[in-house]
């Protein structure tokens, strides 16, 4: 049976295993969701990258952000975040100064022109990600978002080595097994077989 994703890229060979149909599925989804950001943004003559610097520089106001905290902070990573910058400086949405304690490092702060367009904007991106994903509702809304931090943070959740240890005994036990026997002990039983031996 073809799945919905294998329907839609019209691939005729199943994946090569889950964890590739997984990739695959959150990459289409993220660029079907992409796109209809990207839509809203045209209005503001922003890329969303433009937009989630803004944001980014909101959340930080009134002390800004030198470059590269700002790099760490994008939702996706840019090569040229210093000419990313520069645009929208030139639109007078946010400012650059030096320091005055440390003249090496640049600090970028949002102007009160970006925070108008920004609160312009912030209602209907709302509306549109309610659009687009509140069909889902609350409970897997939620199990979703678990879902994809498990899936960023690229491992299993580890079991302590000695409740491993623990459990794999449990489950390696025969049911029928009474007490344990220290190596080098003999059971009750052998004691006895022995014996008889010698009688």
């Amino acid at each position: 049976m073809t799945g919905r994703l294998q329907s839609e890229l019209r691939q005729s060979k199943p994946f090569a295993c889950l964890e590739v149909e997984a990739v695959i599925s959150v990459a289409r989804t993220a660029d079907a969701l992409l796109r209809h950001l990207e839509e809203a943004l045209k209005t503001a003559g922003l890329s969303p990258t433009q937009y989630n610097v803004l944001r980014i520089l909101r959340g930080a106001t009134p002390q800004g952000l030198a470059c590269g905290e700002i790099a760490g902070r994008l939702i996706t990573r840019d090569p040229d975040i210093t000419r990313l910058l520069d645009r929208l400086e030139q639109r007078g949405l946010l400012e650059r100064a030096r320091e005055t304690r440390d003249r090496r490092v640049v600090i970028t702060r949002i102007r009160p022109a970006g925070l108008r367009l920004l609160k312009t904007l912030d209602r209907p991106l709302v509306d549109l990600q309610r659009r687009r994903l509140g069909h889902l509702g609350p409970r897997r809304l939620r199990l979703l978002i678990e879902l994809l931090e498990a899936a960023r943070g690229g491992k299993r959740e580890e079991i302590p080595a000695s409740k491993r240890v623990r459990q794999a005994s449990k489950r390696n036990r025969p049911p029928s097994q009474g007490r344990r026997v220290s190596p080098g002990r003999k059971t009750s039983k052998e004691s006895g077989k022995m014996n008889t031996r010698r009688g």
